[in-house]
């Protein structure tokens, strides 16, 4: 039995960490633009007494906010990339998976795409052209996409190289 070998990837953890982050400080800030709302519209006697005893309101703020938390961790662990010899995987989904599957045969080309921010924190999109399909895949997030773009095309060759050309 050969031994096939297959490469696993995540999308990056930077972008679970900016996502995370960027949760958290919108709640802050709607929880302040909501208390600055009310002061203008309530007089301030009710507002403090509104905001101090309204256990059940901040409750319900961070329920959601966890709930939010959940669901962006869910989301990044659920969403990988497989790789092998023979096929390219994407995997997505967290209460319905979804995996769609692509013979590297049928791939092309391989496109990288890095913004200022990717660049410094080494993550990416990989594009990958399947004429035959007239499909791109795109594989979003990925770390190091230019390492993954060359085991990518090395996959390429090698299932090119096991294709066996019709005698005429």
């Amino acid at each position: 039995m050969k031994n096939l070998e297959i490469q696993i990837l995540h999308m990056s953890i930077w972008i679970l960490i900016f996502k995370l982050v960027l949760v958290e400080v919108l709640f802050v800030l709607g929880f302040f633009l909501l208390k600055y709302v009310s002061s203008l519209i309530l007089p301030e006697q009710l507002i403090s007494v509104w905001m101090e005893e309204n256990y059940l309101f901040l409750l319900v703020l961070h329920l959601a906010e966890v709930g939010f938390l959940i669901y962006i961790s869910l989301l990044w662990s659920n969403t990988m990339y497989y790789f092998s010899v023979k096929n390219i995987s994407v995997r997505t989904g967290i209460f319905s998976i979804k995996q769609d599957t692509y013979n590297t045969v049928n791939i092309e080309s391989v496109k990288v795409r890095q913004s200022f921010l990717g660049i410094l924190f080494r993550f990416g999109h990989l594009s990958l052209y399947a004429p035959t399909l007239k499909e791109t895949i795109l594989l979003r997030h990925v770390s190091n996409p230019k390492r993954v773009a060359k085991d990518i095309e090395n996959y390429m060759e090698k299932s090119q190289s096991k294709i066996i050309p019709i005698p005429t």
